[in-house]
């Protein structure tokens, strides 16, 4: 008698813990509706994950340089400059896509990759666009071409971010204008402007590559973002990116 209670009482109890847990057994529609754009690293985020059969990067990943807690990062420049560390890849090309906050996609050009693996940068070009909107967020995804002559670019391992153009107070374009080089990577920092901070000071690195200071302020500023992984990466030319059979639609 005492087994048969004991034996029921157990059952129920099972029976009580499969219901507590079956609100999580949502459809694939549900789950992937309520999935909000990645603003952390992982696939798709600022990294583009594991390796995948036929993934030309291997065990690598490419890594947008943005801040991992930062659902949207701030820019003064209507055409602003954007870096990519691109690792080891047997890929020649790469694709890069902005999108209004519609999803609508304003601009898009194919990139020609650099020799050498390293982080390059990319200006948003004002001979072809309009330029960011003030107050208006833009998505942008940056992909490398596996295979040129895949007719599906889907599987092509990516990295995506957001930006929005704002235009600085009054009392930051006075401080700015007083500050020297190296001060504005600071200011730019503090008021959030993460694309000019970073763009500010590479340009500084570039012109003295040999300066300890400027590189100890390259590493503290990725650092500050997480990307400790990337930070004593080299930064391959200036125009090792170099738009090919630009379109826009």
């Amino acid at each position: 008698m005492y087994r048969t209670k004991s034996y029921a009482a157990y059952t129920a109890l099972c029976v009580a813990l499969i219901s507590s847990f079956a609100p999580l057994a949502l459809p694939m529609s549900a789950i992937a509706n309520s999935v909000r754009p990645p603003v952390k690293d992982g696939p798709g985020g600022r990294t583009s994950g594991g390796s995948r059969p036929g993934d030309c990067l291997g065990r690598n990943s490419i890594t947008a340089l943005i801040p991992a807690a930062q659902t949207k990062s701030l820019t003064t420049d209507r055409y602003p400059t954007l870096f990519f560390h691109v690792p080891p890849t047997t890929a020649k090309t790469a694709e890069f896509v902005l999108q209004n906050e519609n999803k609508q996609q304003v601009y898009r050009t194919k990139l020609r990759l650099a020799a050498q693996p390293g982080i390059a940068s990319f200006k948003l070009p004002a001979v072809v666009t309009s330029g960011l909107t003030a107050g208006k967020n833009y998505r942008w995804f940056f992909s490398v071409v596996c295979n040129e002559a895949a007719p599906d670019k889907s599987g092509n391992p990516f990295v995506m971010g957001w930006i929005k153009h704002v235009n600085p107070s009054p009392a930051l374009v006075q401080q700015l204008r007083q500050a020297s080089p190296r001060d504005r990577v600071a200011l730019y920092k503090q008021s959030g402007f993460w694309y000019e901070a970073l763009s500010t000071l590479a340009q500084l690195r570039r012109s003295y590559p040999r300066d300890a200071a400027l590189a100890a302020d390259w590493a503290n500023l990725l650092g500050s973002a997480g990307l400790n992984r990337v930070a004593r990466e080299p930064l391959v030319q200036f125009s090792a990116l170099e738009p090919i059979d630009i379109a826009q639609k």
